[in-house]
This record gives C-alpha cells, structure tokens and sequence, in this order.
C-alpha cells in the first residue's frame, strides 16, 4: 500500500513534469543531464548531446546507454583465449579456477561470462577481493541475467575497488569485467538487465509456478526484497524514487 501510494503521487509528479517540457541544466563541456551530473565519453574526446549520446561512438573501453559503462582491464596468467576476442576459443577442460587481476583497482558493477555449452551456465561461480583486503567474498548467486545460451552477466556490486576477479567453472571462453556509473541515466536496456535480475530472484524464491510468469512489478518488489534482504535497503529519496519509477514506466512498455 505504501510503495503503490508512494509511486501514485511521483507518476502525478512526473505527469507535470513532462506537462510544463521540464529542461535540462545547461551543462558545461563535457557534461550532461539534469543535474549536468554525468561526463560525456565519447570517441575523439567530441561532445555529447543532453541526453549524453555520442554521434562519434564511445570511447575506448566506455560502452553501454550514453557510454556509461567501461569494461575494466585485467591481467589472467596463462589463459590468452581469455582476453583474445574470439569466444570460439575456450579453456580446453584442463583449468577450472582463473585468478584475474585488474589493471587498475575499481568498483565492480558486474561480470559476463561466455562459456562454450550453456550446461556450464549454472554451474559458474565468481569470488572478488576488495583493495586492502586478503579475503574472497563469493558474488551473489541470485543475480544472474542470461543474455544468451552461453552468455551471463552476474552482478557483483562494490562500493570498494576491487583488485582480484576469481572464476570457477568450466568452459570458460571470455570474461567482462564492468563498471556502471552509479545512478547512470536510464534506458530501456538498464531496464532489461534489471528485470532479469528481479525475475531470477522472483523464481529463486519460488514465489510463483510454471504455469505463472512473474509479472513485471513482481519482479521490481522481489529485487526490493532482495535488498532488504542484504541490509542494503535505504529509504527512498526522491531521486531514487524517480529512477525506481522510469524503470517500471520503461518495463511496462
């Protein structure tokens, strides 16, 4: 009751928002979004628009909505299939633990894994050290978004740089290692890799039956759920609510 009130009075808010053609903040070179709280990263160093698109493309490593997403450099002893840009070649069966090390030590937003047959999918499992630390935290096993029959992203949030990336699997043919600006504008590709995840928690809590697909805002609540769960839960501010309230408008289109 709550949550419906509270996302009740922000869709009137949004409503007049939209109705009154609300302008974005004119930034300064390089900036962009309401609050000019985004930097542009776009090839040859060009400017973006204000939604932070780039007609250049993004730059080298930056990808993702409005090149919002970088992929993080890291080193694996002994395994150049790894890092080679071709998935057809693949760990041979002979390594099951691959140790990566970051180039450079920074928070971690998720990991895709592409293996070489889709029955290894369930069978992955990811370990990360923190900077200053000499501990390996296992990533969360319910946050995990299959993108393809050999392909999934696992999330693995940090507030800390992370200096070490452990896999377990077999199969293994590349790794991405990425980072999300926090509170990166959203699109409908966010969006989607947000629905994965609350539906994989949805399921994983048996909340529903074969014959019943989690709906949309079902799988919004699980992941709240979910955070709470974790003691990660914090008491929506407008700004977040905002976020929480584009995400279910974008999923319900």
């Amino acid at each position: 009751m709550l949550l419906s009130r509270f996302l009740t009075g922000l869709t009137v808010l949004l409503m007049v928002c939209f109705s009154f053609n609300c302008a974005a903040a004119q930034c300064d070179r390089g900036w962009f979004g309401n609050n000019c709280q985004y930097q542009c990263h776009c090839a040859g160093s060009a400017e973006c628009d204000n939604g932070g698109h780039c007609s250049s493309g993004c730059a080298e490593n930056w990808f993702g909505p409005a090149c919002q997403y970088v992929a993080m450099g890291f080193t694996v002893v002994g395994s150049n299939w790894l890092t080679d840009s071709d998935d057809s070649t693949c760990n041979d069966g002979t390594i099951r633990t691959i140790y990566a090390a970051l180039d450079t030590p920074i928070p971690l937003t998720w990991v895709r894994v592409v293996v070489n047959d889709e029955a290894y999918i369930d069978q992955i499992r990811l370990f990360k050290k923190v900077q200053n630390s000499n501990q390996l935290t296992r990533c969360s096993e319910l946050r995990k978004a299959k993108v393809d029959a050999t392909t999934i992203d696992i999330s693995c949030p940090t507030t800390e740089p992370v200096t070490d990336v452990v896999l377990d699997g077999e199969g293994t043919c590349s790794i991405s290692l990425v980072y999300e600006i926090p509170h990166a504008p959203l699109t409908t590709d966010s969006c989607r890799i947000l629905h994965a995840f609350g539906t994989a928690i949805y399921t994983k809590h048996k909340m529903v039956t074969q014959s019943k697909r989690p709906s949309k805002y079902s799988t919004l609540l699980s992941l709240l759920l979910f955070e709470k769960e974790q003691r990660k839960y914090r008491q929506l501010d407008v700004e977040s609510g905002f976020n929480r309230l584009c995400k279910i408008l974008v999923l319900r289109s």
